[in-house]
């Protein structure tokens, strides 16, 4: 007798899953024989198909699970079910774990179905002005299960739910100050990263504490421009905490920002030019002086929503400050702005240095603002 395709030998050896993965290539063997077919065994031929392509992917043996997953997708066509059929096509044909993800390190997957039930939420999220707040909250739970916490923190945000925002950017901060599970080396986009993994498959960017020779420059830049954004509740930039003392990570200390597994950034999605971003991220970029904020720094998440990364080059308050900012509502945030929170938040020399360089800003602010209103998260 001949033996079995090597991507239909069970990944535990035991009898009665060898078994059921003979059947699957019976079955989809004879799949062709079968014109159409909505009935029981069309069904039967979907169903095990689907369970053995799980089976494959919790064993790990992903090249063989996506040989399965056409299979499978021609099935569904031949059901009448080109939807499913197309889930079954993007699994195959574009899907990638995490692990296997180029110039993505050893990231931890999520679990296949999730990953696809979410990316049909962000999809549909990304294709609407306007999406319902009865969405956003769905894909934030599923954000929330697969440990995408800053994902879901913005998510309830968006759907009018600060309390909830809050809650989960406070469990992500206890978290990025929390034990450090391994060290990670990546290069993505030619640029060498060193990433922290921590509890629950959580990672976060290292970038180590900067030298200063005047006492109104910014040790942790990207802590500080966090802190700013959280302020003035812009709601941009990911979660980011300070390793500092007792919290060091190997004896150095700097600065931990999170991570994000999905999505890309303008560059890569051939937006290079800075106009591609949205103008509150190019006002965050000129309140903390950051002339590093290129499209490789301007980041989107599948669901359309933008990010500011790496903003290790802020506060260079020896350039111009531009006459006005673009976003009104941003304007008159800042014109609001509580001083003392900003001077604890950044220390009083930055923030009295701030102060003075955004002035002529602050001024020109627009006494009643207009426009999308900013999220309240951390403020």
């Amino acid at each position: 007798m001949a033996r079995p395709p090597a991507g239909t030998r069970s990944a535990s050896g035991c009898p009665v899953a060898r078994l059921l993965a003979a059947l699957a290539v019976l079955l989809l063997a004879a799949a062709p024989a079968s014109a159409g077919g909505t009935g029981t065994r069309a069904r039967i031929r979907i169903e095990v198909a689907r369970d053995h392509r799980d089976r494959l992917v919790r064993a790990g043996r992903i090249d063989e699970a996506r040989a399965v997953s056409r299979q499978l997708g021609r099935l569904y066509r031949r059901a009448g079910k080109p939807v499913e059929a197309e889930w079954a096509r993007l699994f195959a044909d574009e899907w990638r774990l995490e692990r296997e993800a180029q110039n993505r390190g050893p990231l931890l997957a999520i679990a296949p179905a999730d990953r696809l039930r979410i990316a049909e939420i962000e999809e549909s999220i990304a294709s609407q002005a306007r999406p319902s707040a009865r969405r956003l909250g769905r894909l934030a739970a599923l954000y929330e299960q697969s440990n995408l916490l800053q994902e879901a923190a913005w998510a309830h945000a968006s759907a009018g739910r600060p309390d909830q925002a809050r809650r989960l950017e406070r469990r992500l901060q206890r978290i990025l100050s929390g034990p450090i599970v391994q060290l990670h080396t990546v290069v993505i986009d030619d640029r060498r990263l060193t990433l922290a993994e921590l509890e629950g498959g959580i990672f976060a960017v290292f970038k180590p504490k900067q030298e200063v020779w005047r006492p109104d420059q910014s040790e942790l830049p990207e802590v500080d421009t966090y802190r700013i954004d959280r302020l003035l509740g812009v709601g941009l930039v990911p979660v980011t905490v300070a390793r500092t003392g007792a919290r060091a990570i190997d004896g150095r200390e700097g600065s931990l920002q999170y991570f994000f597994k999905y999505g890309q950034t303008r560059k890569q999605l051939g937006t290079s030019a800075r106009a591609a971003q949205s103008a509150r991220m190019r006002d965050l970029r000129t309140l903390v002086a950051d002339w590093d904020g290129h499209s490789g720094n301007a980041f989107v998440l599948p669901s359309g929503r933008e990010a500011a990364l790496d903003s290790t080059q802020s506060f260079s308050l020896h350039s111009p400050t531009p006459r006005r900012l673009e976003d009104p509502e941003l304007a008159a945030a800042l014109r609001s702005i509580d001083r003392r929170a900003l001077r604890r938040a950044v220390g009083a020399p930055l923030a009295n240095r701030l102060l003075r360089y955004w002035q002529p800003l602050i001024e020109r602010a627009p006494l009643e603002s207009r426009g999308p209103a900013l999220e309240t998260i951390g403020r």
